[in-house]
């Protein structure tokens, strides 16, 4: 909506804006494309690995040098495609393709020169014919930092043209941003929106801090520019070098645009620093103006009702004109205030007729200083000791834009009150950026009332009364209060009768016609009640004109000899009050009966349609003529009266074309409808002025490349009679080409006519033939009309094609022709002049064509790596590889199928991955992974993993406690530090490195009662898989044995050799018991123990976790006993055994009674299993001497 000014150095603001562009596009989720020096010229977006989307940067390389045109890339409004260059300056230059930078069909994206700080233009740009281009139907397009250069066309190209005839709806290119760029020594600097209107619309369109020099012809030209335009902070200078009329000034606001335009300067140029042909709301601004013809202002056929042009503050120096401000605008209004001049001429007056408002005041006659400037590497960079009132005009560095929003009216559409009826309707108007919204009614009727309730809201109101009858239309303004940008709508008012007719149409609803011929056709319509009938008209081709007076309407229509075909148009008759009729015409124009005295065309040169018989002389408009090969200049008067014998009106005489001295030749070329004979006649008048200066032309003309009239003299040969010369010329090449060249001043024209004497054999016609792109791999086929005229002789058709490659053939189907083209992957390149030749057998025509092919990417799938089945035992690990390979370097995605939980994934860089693999003593089984492989585009490959895990018993902790100990040391005193140290502290876990503080077992102080040993009872057979000590490092052997008391079986040694560390001995046996001793040392210090295994299968049940153990001690009694050993609360199934000091089983039992009288006295241990408990052991002394 506003735009901001930033201010600041060059360099800063463009290692600034370096770091936000980097910022803006670093993208989670964006993609990096590189285009070097061996990428094709046309780069679809198949051509990618990937298809670029919103967010993606594409870079191009420093090192490449020819042409790129894009195609189809669209990005979002948010997150555009960004094209940038990399490594250094990107410097295009080729001569032979048409545009350096092409963009067609291109939506959502941002060219920058931005991606290297050692360069200020990222891209320097030189082609055949335009730098940098937006083509067909393109839209939402910045560009910056960009050099062009080249002695051709185009710098840079926005738009798509349509000869004046787009679709509708009308086309549309949204905003366009151009800014930061230089542009020197091209014809054309800037060339947004199509010349002729209408045509594609531009909305929102910002082109600022450009610098434009050395054109040929103008420096920025804008046309079509619709909505929410400003071109501000430019400079242009030195344009028109190449001196053409019409086509020489700095700025040109073309017809159909609006616009504001402000803080340029705009200086050294051959014609005037701004043209303005626009449609009005126009702004004007703040602008330096130097060295030129000022402003002119003529109006186009688009122009907005009730809109103004405003020239405001600005400075304009040295003008070159007869006025500062030329105005030839007659429909506009017009505010010229507060300007500021230093040449003493007319600054500014109404023309001829005037403008409805003109408003002038306050402009200045004053000296002006001359702005200050210097131009470095492209960079403007403003003088020292400039006025300040200079200040911020020209590229400012840093400068930002923002779009502004236009508002809109909800429609109001047709109001009809009937007699004694009131109104009040309510006026609604918005914006999206919510400003505060101006309006105004213009031509509301005295008796209806406009009062304001809101901002944006307003109600209409009156009553209908018989007084008031008739049919009204005021028009509402719109407009914001930031950007002043307009809407506006005329609505129909109608106080209607309720009786009223509704008026009638009578009409054929089809005509048929020839070419170069004319009609005159009565549309009246009736109405009883004598209202006033408008007339309207739809889709009406341009060589039908209305006509009416008050009581008839009526069509003229007049085909040229170029407008055959058939026409569909309707006409509409209303009286205002809500009922019109309609009716649909079906025009068919043939083709012109071709008859010896045949009038083909009448051109009357710079001049109106003139009216006569059989034809009208048609119409040639300024600036640019019809039928010409060459610019002319159109002028003189409508009207004209003197000696006249030529047959041809005498207003065909006051208007002319002409073009200068040597070598500026004038050049027409009439298209024919059929070889043969004919009759060109010129028609010439001389004018007083040029008499009177002595500058009358003399010339030669040239038809059919003969020349027919030498050092022709128009005032020599007729003085001021009007004259014409006719000549009889042969032509073979389907048109009549007529050249004027001047010999000394201007050459001129008034008219043409041309008909047909007798037709000759023509040779047949090729349509439809075209050049052929196309990607490879596709097929293309292009009808094609081939015809003949069959003159008698030569109606012997054959068509032939040579120079074609193998994959481009000419098929024939009865009597119809096509191109059909196949090219295979391996056909892509530019194949030149094709020729397609047709011959009647008496006369040829040969045609040429030429065929890119472009390079189309073929997606290869990716190819996954064989996949290895894979057994292994639960409680395993196992890491399992794999891998996949693209042979276009796409990005590669896993996939995975039926993956066990226990299975995880794992990515390991593109194409690479693994498994990593943890079975649970519950996931035994064999499963099928699928695994499947997945590139950008979709293409797959798959393969099965086959992964069995086998079924083995799970290895636990078996938990120890106190009671399964058995201390068989010095008995009855046991040992001296207890071996329940071993297992006092069993929550540690040896794999995580917990290490025991308690005591350490230890036997004895000497070896005097050796060997010492004490064994554990673990209730069950095990598979004892691996036994943990906590060493504490007193250096002596622990010897380890498992078996049964009294028979052990060594099992391994433990040296203690290091200090506070778990010592792992894995083992593979089964056993119940574990006996710890020591024999050579009592010193072997270890205070914890850990053993691991599970249940041997075939001897125990599962071990069941500590915290299910209970314990029962049962009572026995006495101790010491003589002869019985009694126990009491037993468990069922218990077993009761009893062993000597030394470990000997001396008694095993299930009874609640243990006979001890044949026992040596002496100390035993006892112990009892109650159930599923662990063993219970207890020192029992007996003793027969009680």
């Amino acid at each position: 909506m506003k735009t901001h000014y930033f201010f600041d150095a060059v360099a800063g603001i463009f290692l600034l804006a370096m770091t936000i562009f980097i910022q803006n596009n670093s993208l989670a989720n964006s993609k990096v494309f590189t285009i070097g020096p061996t990428a094709p010229i046309t780069i679809p977006v198949t051509w990618f690995s990937q298809i670029p989307t919103a967010g993606d940067t594409i870079k191009i390389l420093s090192t490449r040098t020819q042409t790129i045109k894009f195609t189809n890339l669209t990005g979002s409004a948010n997150s555009p495609i960004v094209i940038i260059n990399s490594g250094g300056q990107v410097c295009i230059n080729d001569s032979i393709v048409w545009g350096a930078l092409t963009f067609d069909n291109c939506k959502y994206i941002k060219v920058s020169g931005r991606g290297s700080s050692s360069c200020y233009y990222g891209f320097k740009l030189s082609a055949h014919y335009c730098g940098l281009s937006f083509a067909e139907f393109s839209s939402d397009c910045e560009a910056e930092n960009i050099e062009i250069y080249h002695t051709l066309f185009f710098g840079i190209y926005a738009k798509k043209d349509f000869g004046g005839n787009p679709p509708f709806p009308y086309p549309r290119f949204n905003n366009l941003v151009i800014h930061d760029v230089y542009i020197h020594n091209v014809e054309e600097g800037m060339y947004v929106g199509e010349t002729k209107s209408p045509g594609m619309e531009f909305h929102h369109v910002r082109l600022y801090n450009n610098l434009v020099t050395q054109t040929g012809r103008e420096a920025i030209q804008l046309a079509n520019c619709v909505e929410d335009v400003e071109v501000y902070n430019n400079f242009c200078s030195y344009a028109g070098l190449a001196g053409i009329y019409a086509q020489s000034n700095n700025l040109q606001v073309g017809g159909n645009t609006i616009g504001r335009y402000y803080n340029n300067i705009l200086i050294h140029a051959k014609e005037n620093g701004l043209i303005c042909l626009g449609s009005g709301d126009i702004e004007v601004f703040n602008n330096y103006v130097s060295d030129n013809d000022g402003i002119y202002c003529d109006n186009r056929e688009f122009n907005t009702p009730y809109s103004s042009i405003s020239f405001k503050g600005n400075y304009f120096r040295n003008t070159t004109g007869n006025e500062v401000i030329m105005n030839a605008n007659q429909l506009n209004d017009f505010h010229i205030r507060n300007n500021f001049y230093n040449t003493d001429i007319l600054f500014a007056q109404r023309g001829k007729p005037s403008p409805a408002v003109w408003d002038i005041s306050g402009n200045t006659y004053q000296p002006l200083d001359s702005i200050r400037y210097t131009i470095s590497n492209g960079i403007f960079i403003p003088g020292t000791g400039n006025p300040s009132y200079y200040n911020g005009l020209g590229p400012v560095p840093g400068l930002s834009h923002q779009m502004n929003c236009t508002p809109v009216i909800d429609s109001i559409g047709p109001v009809i009150v009937q007699f004694g009826d009131t109104l009040s309707k309510p006026i609604i108007a918005s914006t999206a950026d919510n400003d505060a919204l101006i309006f105004t009614m213009i031509n509301l009727p005295s008796f209806a009332q406009f009062n304001i309730t809101g901002n944006g809201q307003a109600v209409l109101s009156l009553l209908g009364s018989q007084q008031n009858m008739g049919v009204y239309y005021p028009t509402l303004l719109v407009h914001d209060s930031s950007n002043t940008q307009y809407a506006r709508e005329t609505f129909k008012l109608a106080i209607k009768n309720p009786l009223n007719h509704n008026p009638q149409l009578s009409l054929p609803g089809s005509i048929t016609m020839e070419s170069v011929s004319k009609r005159h056709l009565n549309v009246t319509a009736s109405d009883p009640d004598h209202d006033p009938i408008t007339y309207t008209f739809t889709n009406l081709p341009g060589f039908i004109t209305f006509n009416s007076t008050t009581d008839s309407a009526w069509l003229e229509i007049k085909p040229l000899l170029a407008d055959q075909g058939l026409y569909d148009f309707t006409i509409m008759a209303d009286d205002g009050f809500g009922f019109p009729n309609s009716a649909v015409i079906h025009l068919v124009v043939n083709p012109a009966t071709l008859v010896p005295g045949k009038i083909l065309y009448r051109v009357n040169c710079a001049g109106p349609e003139l009216e006569d018989q059989p034809i009208n002389w048609q119409s040639d408009g300024i600036p640019v003529p019809v039928y010409a090969t060459s610019v002319s200049n159109g002028t003189g008067s409508h009207s004209w009266s003197g000696i006249n014998q030529t047959g041809a009106p005498n207003n065909l005489f006051g208007p002319f074309r002409h073009y200068g001295p040597a070598p500026r030749t004038m050049g027409w070329s009439f298209p024919i409808p059929t070889n043969g004979k004919y009759r060109v006649k010129l028609f010439f008048s001389e004018r007083s002025t040029e008499v009177n200066n002595n500058t009358t032309g003399t010339f030669d003309v040239s038809i059919e490349d003969s020349t027919v009239l030498h050092a022709f003299n128009i005032y020599n040969s007729s003085g001021y009679a009007a004259c014409s010369r006719q000549f009889d010329i042969n032509v073979y090449d389907d048109a009549i080409d007529i050249q004027f060249i001047p010999i000394l001043n201007d050459a001129k024209i008034n008219g043409f006519e041309i008909s047909l004497l007798e037709k000759y054999n023509n040779p047949p016609s090729i349509q439809g033939l075209g050049n052929i792109e196309m990607p490879e791999g596709n097929t293309l086929e292009m009808p094609l009309i081939i015809t003949d005229d069959h003159f008698i002789n030569c109606d012997n058709l054959n068509v032939s094609l040579q120079n074609a490659p193998a994959f481009i053939a000419l098929q024939q189907i009865n009597n119809n022709w096509k191109l059909v083209s196949t090219p295979g992957y391996a056909d892509a390149g530019m194949y030149n002049t094709i020729i397609l030749s047709a011959t009647d057998g008496c006369l040829s025509r040969t045609l040429s064509f030429n065929a890119v092919i472009s390079d189309v990417f073929i997606n290869t799938p990716p190819v996954l790596s064989g996949l290895s089945p894979v057994s292994l035992n639960e409680g395993v690990s196992l890491t399992y590889p794999f891998s996949a390979t693209d042979a276009d370097n796409q990005t590669l995605t896993f996939s995975f199928s039926s993956l066990p939980s226990f299975v995880q994934y794992q990515p390991n860089g593109n194409g690479f991955g693994k498994f990593l693999i943890n079975p649970g003593f519950n996931n035994s089984g064999s499963y099928d992974i699928l695994v499947t492989v997945s590139d950008t585009y979709g293409a797959t490959d798959s393969d099965i993993l086959h992964l069995v895990v086998v079924d083995v018993p799970e290895i636990v902790r078996i938990p120890l406690n106190s009671s399964m100990i058995t201390d068989l040391v010095r008995p009855p005193y046991g040992s001296t530090n207890s071996p329940n140290y071993l297992v006092d502290e069993q929550g540690l876990n040896p794999m995580t490195n917990q290490h025991a503080v308690s005591l350490s077992w230890k036997p004895y102080f000497n070896l005097t009662a050796a060997p010492y040993l004490v064994y554990f009872n673990l209730g069950d057979d095990y598979i004892i898989k691996k036994i943990y000590l906590h060493d504490m490092n007193a250096v002596a052997d622990l010897f380890v044995s498992y078996g049964t008391p009294g028979q052990w079986i060594s099992l391994f040694t433990e040296p203690c050799n290091s200090y506070n560390a778990w010592k792992l001995h894995e083992t593979n046996i089964s056993t119940r018991y574990i006996c710890l001793s020591m024999t050579t040392s009592v010193y072997a210090a270890v205070n914890e123990i850990a053993v691991y295994g599970y249940p041997d299968p075939q001897k125990s049940s599962a071990i069941e976790p500590v915290e299910h153990l209970t314990i029962d001690a049962p009572s026995f009694y006495p101790n010491p006993c003589n002869n019985i050993l009694h126990l009491g609360s037993l468990i069922e199934n218990s077993i009761v055994e009893l062993y000597s000091i030394t470990g000997t089983l001396v008694n095993k039992t299930n009874s609640a009674e243990i006979n001890t009288s044949q026992l040596p006295e002496g100390v035993y241990i006892l112990s009892i299993i109650n159930g599923n408990s662990w063993p219970v052991t207890k020192k029992i002394v007996v003793n027969h001497k009680l």
